[in-house]
């Protein structure tokens, strides 16, 4: 038999091993998953921002709340021609993690046409 150098821990009356796993950098999705974005991506592209700028704002630790909408930046254009949207909302997000006073924001769009819309990303 092999034997393992594990270490344990004591919790209470019980001794836990200390496991730890990889770190996982990227989720896979299932396929139907990947579809419906990449749908978004492609014909909703604003519900696909909107929904991109929530879930990099909770993966940096920020938390969203929808009274967080009395202070915001100057809203980030979003059509055809803006190929840096992505960038954008991760700048600005990363920039309201950095910052001691704000903790939580709230992402929405305004429409101003048929193909463009401005986001908002208010901080509290």
């Amino acid at each position: 038999m092999k034997e393992t150098k594990v270490r344990y821990q004591n919790q209470g009356d019980y001794q836990l091993p200390c496991i730890t796993g990889k770190e996982q950098k990227e989720l896979h999705i299932g396929v139907w998953a990947n579809r419906h974005r990449q749908y978004l991506k492609q014909h909703n592209r604003i519900s696909y921002w909107i929904s991109y700028a929530q879930n990099y704002a909770q993966s940096i630790g920020l938390t969203l709340d929808e009274t967080a909408t009395e202070c915001w930046d100057n809203p980030i254009s979003a059509n055809a021609n803006n190929k840096n949207i992505g960038a954008d909302i991760e700048s600005r997000l990363s920039r309201y993690k950095n910052t001691e006073e704000f903790s939580s924001v709230w992402i929405w769009a305004e429409k101003l046409s048929d193909t463009q819309y401005e986001l908002y990303i208010g901080y509290a």
